[in-house]
């Protein structure tokens, strides 16, 4: 069973159970599950390739966890890169890492 697998199940068990929180919001299990699965249309109609690779630069926030089961149930590869890299860093890793996509946040365009 995989991470998406139980999500969607505890969505169609207990879709108004708390998900996650994050500051003062709340994600519940069902607009977790369509926020992910949002994600992975998304990622597909982009033309990510099953097993393609898709970088994420993105702090410990809700749309990492919706970014990452999200490439996962797309069939991707989620290479996470982690925000305090220093940009030599984080260009060695997406070189290396053969990346399609990069999904990342306004405040980290710099370091891109």
């Amino acid at each position: 069973m995989t991470l998406y697998d139980m999500l969607a199940r505890t969505a169609a068990n207990a879709p108004a159970a708390p998900a996650l929180r994050f500051r003062d919001r709340t994600w519940h299990y069902g607009e977790l599950l369509a926020a992910v699965d949002g994600f992975a249309a998304g990622v597909s109609a982009l033309g990510v390739s099953k097993r393609g690779r898709i970088a994420l630069l993105l702090p410990n926030c809700p749309p990492f966890v919706i970014a990452y089961l999200g490439a996962s149930r797309a069939g991707a590869t989620v290479v996470p890169i982690n925000v305090l890299y220093r940009p030599d860093e984080a260009r060695y890793i997406l070189l290396d890492s053969d990346v399609e996509v990069l999904i990342t946040a306004e405040p980290f365009r710099p370091l891109v």
